[in-house]
């Protein structure tokens, strides 16, 4: 089901769907045997079965197939529930990454379809500042998503697709997993990993994040662009921007804001002249913020569907990836017997708090506050981190995945200060962000 446009989607961009075991099945070459972007497959789900799984994964990308693979290899039996007939389609982000990823997963690269090594930021009047160290990679984006479900496959998961979930319901020492089709499939723990198009977690018990951003993007011609651009203003989306990103296929230009993006989105195609489409338009939405719950009895949520994003740029496939593997090292650490104790399993949810609370709380701040300043102040703000204290911080403290280290050092740079301190909003913020510095043990966003 395509996303729907005022951000009400109803289930799904990802809601996970079964429909082929990859175990009995071909699930397509592996990026271990040389071939990362070819298809896995799937079989029809079962309308039967005489034993049910440990784990029930909804939904085949990072997350989904991150946690199931680390689920199979720590010995659990695993089953992935992909809604779409084919793992990896549609595609609805940019693919951006970091060296993180390559480093902490094996994504193979030989799934980067290019790399962008400049990225600029555009103020509404027009400056702009290079961000320096801001190299980032665009990864074939489907080919990502095979790669990690045939992963999971390799290591023993079964691979389902082609079947919408319609519901998780608990049934005390298991839960029931339905679909649309009506079938059911039962196991010990359900995890959610159905993005955050679906409303399937809000209806099995977790509590979604407050705050949703709404996307449009599309892919055109590339006409000579190198690396990113970033454009901010409230033309485009006030308190967040406008992207256009140079990738294998192209360029990738959208809007993301918390209201309506079509129309930024608009105003900023108008100040592309020349630009050829290539794909129709695309919506989603991204959670700013973390689920306030992300575990419910049986049920763990992760990735968009937990509200595991980078509030700074909304993209999540670092993060994703980062927190399934925390869900699956919680999980075997909580498996008794034939069971889980779901004290232990309620662990997930404060793990990865720990680790990302500090990240995805200063993005919220950092957005608040240009949401609450004009145009003339942005460009000001511009000018200024084109200077080279700034840009010293920069070099020192960037991070593609890891945004509040940096935060904390332009916050204490005198030259930023004397223009936030100039507001009530900027000087919580700064207050905010230099306070939680001391907290970082034990910080996890609300």
């Amino acid at each position: 089901m395509s996303p729907a446009r005022d951000g009400h989607p109803g289930e799904s961009a990802r809601d996970g769907h079964p429909g082929e075991s990859a175990r009995d099945g071909h699930p397509g070459e592996s990026a271990r045997d040389g071939h990362p972007g070819e298809s896995a497959g799937g079989m029809r789900w079962p309308t039967r079965a005489l034993t049910f799984p440990d784990v029930l994964v909804v939904g085949a990308g990072p997350a989904g197939s991150t946690a199931a693979r680390l689920l199979a290899e720590g010995g659990l039996d695993v089953e992935i529930l992909e809604e779409h007939a084919e793992v990896g389609t549609p595609v609805h982000c940019t693919g951006l990454v970091g060296e993180e990823v390559f480093r902490d997963f094996d994504v193979p690269r030989a799934l980067v379809s290019s790399r962008l090594e400049r990225f600029r930021v555009v103020a509404p009047g027009g400056g702009a500042f290079d961000l320096p160290r801001a190299g980032a990679y665009a990864l074939d984006r489907r080919a990502l998503d095979v790669f990690l479900a045939n992963q999971a496959v390799l290591a023993g998961a079964r691979l389902s697709t082609g079947v919408k979930v319609r519901s998780v319901e608990n049934l005390g020492d298991r839960v029931r997993v339905v679909a649309q089709s009506g079938h059911a499939r039962e196991a010990r723990l359900c995890v959610l990993a159905c993005g955050a198009m679906s409303n399937l977690p809000a209806r099995s018990g977790i509590i979604a994040p407050r705050t949703y951003f709404r996307t449009v993007q599309a892919n055109f011609e590339n006409n000579g662009l190198e690396g990113a651009e970033i454009y901010l203003g409230r033309d485009v989306a006030a308190g967040s921007f406008g992207y256009a990103a140079a990738t294998g296929c192209g360029v990738k230009v959208g809007v993301i804001a918390r209201g309506v993006a079509r129309h930024g989105y608009e105003r900023l195609l108008r100040r592309m002249p020349g630009l050829r489409r290539v794909t129709a338009d695309t919506y989603r939405r991204i959670p700013m913020g973390a689920c306030r719950k992300s575990v419910a009895e049986r049920v763990l949520a992760v990735g968009d569907a937990a509200g595991q994003t980078k509030t700074t740029t909304g993209g999540g496939i670092y993060y994703a990836m980062l927190c399934a593997r925390m869900l699956a090292e919680t999980v075997l650490q909580s498996r008794r017997g034939s069971d889980f104790s779901l004290r232990l399993v309620d662990g997930y949810d404060a793990a990865w708090r720990r680790r990302l609370g500090l990240e995805i709380q200063g993005g919220l701040w950092l957005r608040g506050f240009f949401e609450h300043v004009g145009d003339d102040e942005v460009d000001r703000l511009v000018a200024v981190a084109a200077s080279p204290p700034v840009q010293d911080v920069f070099l020192r403290e960037w991070d593609f995945d890891f945004h509040h280290r940096l935060l904390v050092g332009l916050a204490r740079l005198p030259e930023l200060r004397r223009h936030c301190l100039g507001t009530l909003r900027g000087r919580r913020v700064l207050g905010a962000i230099l306070a939680a510095v001391d907290l970082r043990p034990t910080f996890s966003p609300l």
